[in-house]
Formats: structure tokens, C-alpha cells, sequence
């Protein structure tokens, strides 16, 4: 899911400037380093914040419908996406961290 995810995040119109702003330079900051560890760090904070605001979205459109709130999807995929994305720092910094 975690490279589902960042395959939608390039793909999604982000309508809010100052989400767009910050996706973008950390974007720009990823694409730019060249240590593994650091890069990795890196997208799953993006990704934090790309939930952050699907999540918001979906509350905001779902808030004055008490009755669709079971179709909230976006915590238990922030859950899931947030593990895989925990597993794949760990084997990054397994394999990629420098050895003393």
C-alpha cells in the first residue's frame, strides 16, 4: 500500500496551497538526497502528510452526515500504510545504514 499511495499522491490534485507547498519541497528534498536511510525517512513523512490531508477532506465531507461516518476509510488506511511504511525503514536502515 505504501507505493500505492505515493503513486496517488503524484497523481492527486492537491487543491490546498500550503499542502501543495509542503509535498513539493519534501518531494524536492527526497529526490535530492542521496543517503537511503534519510530518503526513506523522508517519504513516510510525506506520506504522513499526504493522509493528513486526505483525512481532512474526508471529515470535512462526511461532518454533517452522521449517518455515512461508517464510510470513513481513511484511518484504517493511514494504519496499514503506516506500518508498511515502519517495515520498509527498518529494512532500509538493515541494509542501507553505514556499518562502524
Amino acid at each position: 500500500m505504501f507505493p500505492y499511495l505515493e503513486a496517488t499522491m503524484v497523481d492527486t490534485a492537491i487543491e490546498n496551497v500550503d499542502v501543495w507547498r509542503d509535498l513539493s519541497e519534501s518531494t524536492f528534498l527526497i529526490e535530492k538526497s542521496r543517503d537511503l536511510v534519510t530518503r526513506m525517512d523522508a517519504r513516510v513523512e510525506r506520506l504522513s502528510k499526504f493522509l493528513d490531508y486526505l483525512e481532512a477532506i474526508e471529515t470535512e465531507a462526511l461532518k454533517d452526515a452522521d449517518e455515512l461516518q461508517s464510510l470513513r476509510v481513511t484511518p484504517l488506511i493511514r494504519k496499514v500504510a503506516m506500518m508498511e511504511a515502519a517495515r520498509a525503514q527498518t529494512q532500509t536502515r538493515r541494509y542501507y545504514s553505514e556499518k562502524e
